[in-house]
């Protein structure tokens, strides 16, 4: 082996504490809080989109919003964890 492949690292006692940490919090607690950060991340980009969904907005542009503001309202049918999420593309 080459002195690059037998690099070691050293971490600090904070960053072990967390590595500790994280090692004892059980996955379904994990499992809801990146469920939850996805929700919030969702329920922001339908917030910057809510000014389709006004009287004064052309039934047209409507149309062509309506799949991106769709998309973003099943994101949790498809995913359950914001790692894997693939964000619907905003309309052109």
């Amino acid at each position: 082996m080459t002195d690059q492949m037998t690099q070691s690292y050293t971490i600090s006692s904070l960053e072990q504490e967390q590595l500790d940490l994280e090692q004892t919090i059980p996955q379904e607690v994990k499992d809801e809080i990146s469920l939850r950060m996805l929700r919030s991340e969702r329920d922001n980009r339908l917030k910057q989109t809510d000014w389709v969904s006004g009287e004064d907005v052309p039934q047209a542009l409507k149309d062509l919003w309506f799949p991106y503001r769709q998309a973003l309202r099943d994101i949790t049918d498809t995913y359950t964890k914001i790692e894997d999420v693939v964000w619907p593309e905003l309309p052109a």
